[in-house]
């Protein structure tokens, strides 16, 4: 296990992955990873079919927090406050490996539906899962996420009618998002995203959620656990 400050290097191949902060050796690489049944992505995650058979489910408890007024948690002071332009919004069930049971109230059966998935990142500084909203005039740029440990998926659960105005940037490959068709990255890769529609158009909602990089055996993910709380106790973590 490496700490380091990362430098953006290129190769032959385009971009490689430069996490911000910590390096695992060993796992393997690559910006995009499958979530199809025809690329064995539902064999690698099977947990993709429960969450595309309950996008209404998910987009209706969202509604209900728009509904009550709910203000978004988005930490204005967070590192990715200096990457956006626009109006970015998280509602927010995990927070820097911390659950907000509040969310979990709720957005029950979104809860449960993430904390069904056994993969899914808790207990360490770089695990996040929330509704993120991307407005019409809004971009994130070009970074580097700060570690390897985990992949990051996109649940849409609303899109903007239309094509290249709406989309995201790994590893120099560009997608589009498609409604409750989830996309899983490894964004220790450079990547951005970006929503260039009119501000009165609605918004792109993905329900975005950390899990465990496959590379990473189990026993290695109870460890790196149980360091980060060794870390946190002893003060050496900033909140």
């Amino acid at each position: 296990m490496i700490f380091k400050s990362a430098v953006l290097r290129t190769s032959r191949q385009g971009l490689r992955p430069a996490p911000s902060m910590f390096y695992l050796p060993g796992v393997e690489t690559r910006p995009w990873w499958p979530t199809g049944h025809k690329n064995g992505g539902e064999k690698l995650f099977p947990w993709l079919a429960e969450m595309k058979e309950n996008v209404a489910v998910v987009r209706d408890e969202f509604q209900s927090l728009l509904d009550i007024g709910r203000p978004s948690d988005y930490d204005t002071k967070h590192e990715h406050s200096q990457l956006h332009s626009g109006r970015w919004e998280w509602h927010s069930f995990i927070q820097k490996g911390e659950k907000n049971e509040e969310f979990r109230q709720l957005c029950p059966r979104t809860s449960a539906l993430l904390e069904g998935i056994p993969e899914l990142m808790t207990g360490i500084p770089f695990a996040y899962a929330f509704f993120s909203s991307l407005h019409g005039g809004t971009s994130i740029s070009s970074h580097t996420g700060p570690c390897n440990l985990r992949l990051r998926c996109h649940f849409p659960i609303i899109v903007p009618e239309s094509d290249a105005s709406c989309g995201i940037d790994v590893g120099g490959q560009v997608r589009q998002w498609s409604e409750a068709e989830p996309i899983i990255f490894d964004d220790s890769y450079v990547h951005r995203t970006w929503n260039d529609n009119d501000t009165d158009m609605k918004p792109r909602v993905v329900l975005l959620f950390d899990i465990w990089h496959p590379g990473v055996h189990p026993d290695e993910r109870i460890e790196i656990v149980e360091m980060f709380g060794s870390a946190r106790e002893k003060g050496w973590l900033n909140d």
